[in-house]
């Protein structure tokens, strides 16, 4: 259906008498200034184009000529009144453009998903072998960074070495300690016993010089 916006003056202006006399024919419209300067065959042929606006919108029958017919018919029907309170033609226009233009961007969207995914499909496995090769090379520096390096490894063991050999110096002093320890027991415990052996000397001795033991 080609409909154009200067189709809408003469399609509401038909809409109009339509509500007032309930039903037209091409006599009807002929005076009109759509019409003006038309044959009567062009004016059938354009009422005729016309009038699919109507059926295609539902606002009105329409009925083209028959056997015992001669003229095409439009009548009003119950959404007649409706369609011309919410706007008329013009606002049906309005409508449709609208419409054009959202499915216009829908297929531009359409055209421009399906560019977009011919290019995923052959940037995939070049992205993807990039994306394995780089996360090969993130895991290699990983294990590389908790391996210990060889200056590291040569300073543990120099710190092992020498923990090492201070652990052998505790174990020494300890054991001179306890050498040292049991000496001065030893020397302790014969104290005593000098002492004693002192005083009997002596004891003895006094003894014998005034005829008494202490």
């Amino acid at each position: 259906m080609q409909f154009n916006k200067s189709d809408i003056p003469i399609l509401d202006s038909i809409l109009d008498t339509l509500l007032k006399e309930e039903y037209i024919v091409p006599q009807d419209v002929q005076n009109k200034s759509h019409f003006k300067g038309m044959e009567w065959s062009e004016i059938e042929s354009e009422f005729n184009r016309l009038m699919y606006f109507f059926e295609y919108f539902g606002c009105a029958r329409c009925k083209t000529p028959g056997p015992r017919e001669i003229n095409s018919e439009i009548r009003v029907n119950s959404r007649t009144q409706s369609f011309k309170s919410n706007g008329g033609f013009k606002k049906a226009f309005e409508d449709i453009e609208k419409e054009s233009l959202h499915q216009e961007k829908i297929r531009e969207k359409e055209i421009n998903d399906g560019l977009l995914s011919k290019w995923k499909v052959k940037t995939f496995w070049w992205l993807f072998i990039v994306a394995l090769l780089g996360f090969g090379l993130s895991l290699y520096n990983f294990i590389d960074s908790l391996s210990p390096s060889k200056k590291v490894e040569k300073q543990e063991q120099r710190i092992e070495q020498l923990e090492s050999d201070l652990s052998k110096l505790r174990i020494l002093i300890s054991r001179q300690k306890s050498r040292g320890s049991l000496i001065n027991n030893i020397l302790v415990s014969q104290i005593p016993c000098q002492i004693t052996d002192r005083n009997k000397t002596w004891a003895n001795t006094t003894y014998k010089q005034y005829g008494h033991r202490f």
